[in-house]
Parts: C-alpha cells; sequence; structure tokens
C-alpha cells in the first residue's frame, strides 16, 4: 500500500533567545527580526509563536507578525526565549 503526501506541508523552526531581541527606540517595547532567507512565503503561510516555559514549549500567538520582505517581526513587552514555526 502506498500513502501519497499530496497535500504535506513543509515546517520550518526557528529558535531564539533573549538576547536576539533589541529595544524599540519609539515605543517601549522589544523587537525581534528574524531573517527567512530563502523561504518561500505564501498567502497560506502560517506563523506560530511558542515560548519556551521549563522544558516545553507553549503557544503564544498567530498572526501577530509582520514580514517584510525576507524579515519577520515580532514586537514585544518583554524579550523572551521561544521558537517560530513557518507552516
Amino acid at each position: 500500500m502506498m500513502i501519497l503526501n499530496l497535500f504535506r506541508t513543509r515546517e520550518r523552526e526557528f529558535e531564539f533567545g533573549e538576547k536576539e531581541w533589541s529595544k524599540a527606540e519609539t515605543k517601549n517595547s522589544y523587537v525581534l527580526s528574524i531573517d527567512l532567507n530563502k523561504i518561500k512565503i505564501r498567502k497560506s503561510s502560517r506563523f506560530l509563536l511558542f515560548v519556551l516555559q521549563g522544558s516545553r514549549y507553549v503557544f503564544l500567538s498567530e498572526g501577530s507578525e509582520v514580514v517584510q520582505g525576507s524579515k519577520l517581526q515580532y514586537t514585544s513587552h518583554f524579550p523572551f526565549t521561544g521558537k517560530v514555526l513557518i507552516k
């Protein structure tokens, strides 16, 4: 029996730490900028943000990102360690 994965999506993970956040000059917040390199971003692409709590990742948000060219940006009131999953 052969199973075809016709609708399978490729998932990419980007992990980041607290040191990768930079202080925003105009706002009282922090900005995380991730370079997506040559990953194709489509209208159907989903970005999931997870925060590291203890030894596991907990879902934080979806849809709060800004994509500018090949850069993905998040804004937060405080820096944290986590990962971004791109589906």
